[in-house]
């Protein structure tokens, strides 16, 4: 669930799995899974996953948890935002 006031992102509520590879060289890829929450302004990242390798187990922990303080718009987003308004400016001088 996304939730925008006047048209501004406020608040996701999400629950997804996730995959992290990590690049072993000449030993492939290693995917751990794991799972991302936001609810909020509060973010989860909970990934505890052990795969098998040559040289024994290889286990992956990613406990990460935090806070987001503003949601700020991507660039390209603001610019497209902006782009209306500059071209509005040039066309009344003209």
């Amino acid at each position: 669930t996304v939730t925008l006031t006047d048209g501004l992102l406020t608040s996701i509520d999400l629950t997804t799995s996730v995959v992290f590879s990590a690049d072993f060289g000449g030993f492939g890829l290693a995917p751990f899974a794991g799972n991302l929450t936001i609810a909020g302004r509060q973010f989860d990242l909970q990934i505890d996953d052990t795969v098998p390798s040559l040289a024994g187990p290889i286990n992956f922990v990613a406990d990460l948890s935090g806070t987001v303080n503003a949601v700020v718009p991507e660039p390209t987003a603001a610019l497209l935002t902006l782009l209306p308004l500059v071209q509005g400016l040039f066309l009344r001088r003209r």
